[in-house]
């Protein structure tokens, strides 16, 4: 599968990554490859957190789905049978569930990793053929994707489809007389699940941008003229904005449109680079959509990387990174972002390296990056509490920024702590858990963790910046924008050797 119909209308371009745990803001580097084979990488997605990058690389066994991070660059393998072909698409909040494709005998299926665990998804019946898992919700309980009739070059008919906790529901389309049955949902949904992005075919060649609300289509408008083309290939996290590709007077041909984007249903043209023609698709936006990131053909007619907002319009992202950010990127040229996290603070992308070799990138842009570190503990009743994050993390207390722990003891008290004098992982007591905020630290007020005694259902939340700005003399007041903090859930877990249990820490820099 050389190229994904992900980017039916001007090919794959982009490649793999994760973000090392918490390092200072303003940084771009390169994320290296699988060894063996040539060298090559590709990045198709990044964790809410910024934590976890996935896509592709070419390793000793053959085209090999990967995930980096902190530790490094992993090959995630394929199914038995057939060539060895695998990629990762998307990652949770926090990488540890990825989706994506891996060969079988015959065709690509739709799979899931569950840390480097490979397990094929169902079909729906009749589509036995070619799949691809290409999305996953921020909370990982919902899954996007197509299921077809044939292979990739031989379909009969695509149906979209999604997953919600494991239920797999079938998204509606009613094709023309003249249609083929041909529907697919791709890329990024919104951070709930809920809003799901991908096209339908209306007949002939034409093929429209669509969108699905649960389990509702809705029609989005193409822009005027041209070859009747267009594709929705993400949402943004609030579900509010989708980004994609559509044909116009601007489009030579049907294969290619230009970069846009969908606010109430109304398609607004992204632009072109400077002296470029109208070329290019969207592929991700942040949490309000009000930043896109793509590729887009420059003066010389090859793909580049592209960032937008309004303020600016289409700009080279390379450029933006130098002159905006002080980031050092001599001898390398990128080709597409194809990825950037609700905060709008880590874009990941794909490019030729100095050597002259295609490799992924991460770039780190400011504040409000976060990530996990540390380990959770293990409760009596096989709970491993999960801490991580939404939102921006503001000095001032403005806006919003949740802290949320899952999977904690049900009906338990928990609270939160945070220190700003680093992490560590200390030993808790002969328990399985680590303290992983060194002193001194500060508390957060007591809560109940709600959901079902002795089950694994309970949940602590707070906001970040509400606790701040109702707590002016906090532990490390004044805070200031660059501020790095680090943060851990507690809650009880009576039966164990120390009464209490502890979740991974999480560690964030402030914005203003």
């Amino acid at each position: 599968m050389a190229t994904s119909l992900r980017f039916l209308a001007l090919g794959s371009v982009l490649t793999c990554i994760t973000l090392a745990p918490a390092a200072r803001a303003q940084a771009f580097q390169g994320i290296g490859d699988l060894a063996g084979g040539t060298v090559d990488s590709t990045a198709f997605g990044v964790s809410a957190d910024g934590s976890t990058v996935v896509g592709r690389s070419t390793s000793a066994l053959g085209l090999e789905a990967c995930r980096w991070n902190a530790t490094g660059l992993v090959g995630l393998g394929d199914l038995a049978g057939g060539a060895f072909e695998s990629t990762a698409f998307g990652a949770n909040h926090d990488g540890s569930v990825i989706v994506g494709t891996a060969r079988d005998a015959s065709v690509p299926r739709p799979v899931r990793w569950d840390g480097t665990t490979l397990t094929q998804l169902p079909q729906v019946a009749g589509h036995a053929g070619y799949a691809e898992c290409q999305g996953i919700s921020a909370n990982g309980r919902t899954l996007t994707s197509f299921h077809s009739n044939g292979t990739n070059f031989g379909y009969g008919s695509i149906v979209a489809v999604r997953i919600d906790d494991g239920v797999m529901t079938t998204l509606p389309y009613v094709p023309t007389s003249t249609a083929t049955f041909d529907s697919g949902a791709y890329g990024q949904p919104s951070e709930d699940g809920r809003v799901l992005a991908g096209r339908v075919r209306l007949g002939g060649l034409d093929y429209g941008a669509c969108c699905w609300v649960d389990t509702t289509l809705v029609h989005l408008p193409k822009l005027v003229g041209g070859p009747t083309y267009a594709q929705c290939l993400a949402i943004s996290g609030n579900g509010n904005v989708q980004v994609g590709v559509s044909c116009s007077t601007a489009s030579p041909t049907y294969a290619e449109g230009e970069a846009v984007r969908w606010e109430n249903g109304v398609v607004q043209a992204l632009g072109n680079l400077p002296g470029a023609a109208r070329s290019g698709y969207g592929l991700s936006a942040n949490r309000g959509g009000s930043i896109v990131v793509g590729a887009a053909k420059d003066s010389t007619s090859q793909l580049r990387a592209f960032i937008w907002d309004a303020a600016h319009g289409m700009r080279l992202l390379s450029s933006v990174l130098v002159s905006d950010y002080g980031l050092n990127l001599t001898g390398w040229t990128l080709t597409g972002a194809s990825a950037i996290t609700p905060d709008g603070n880590v874009i990941v992308g794909s490019g030729i390296n100095p050597a002259g070799f295609a490799e992924g990138w991460i770039a780190r842009l400011g504040c409000g990056g976060f990530a996990s570190y540390c380990t959770a503990g293990t409760t009596t009743n096989g709970c491993e509490a999960h801490l991580w994050a939404s939102g921006a993390p503001s000095a001032s207390g403005t806006g919003s920024f949740t802290l949320t722990a899952t999977n904690v003891e049900g009906k338990k008290p928990g609270l939160f702590f945070y220190g700003v004098n680093g992490g560590q992982a200390l030993a808790w007591g002969t328990s399985s858990s680590f303290l992983c905020v060194k002193s001194p630290t500060k508390r957060f007020a007591v809560q109940n963790s709600g959901g079902t005694a002795g089950s694994c259902n309970g949940v602590l939340t707070t906001d970040w910046n509400a606790f701040l700005a109702a707590h002016p003399g906090a532990l490390g007041a004044p805070f200031s924008a660059g501020k790095q903090v680090w943060v851990q859930a507690w809650f009880r877990d009576p039966p164990s050797s120390m009464n209490t249990a502890l979740s991974n820490g999480l560690t964030f820099f402030l914005c203003p």
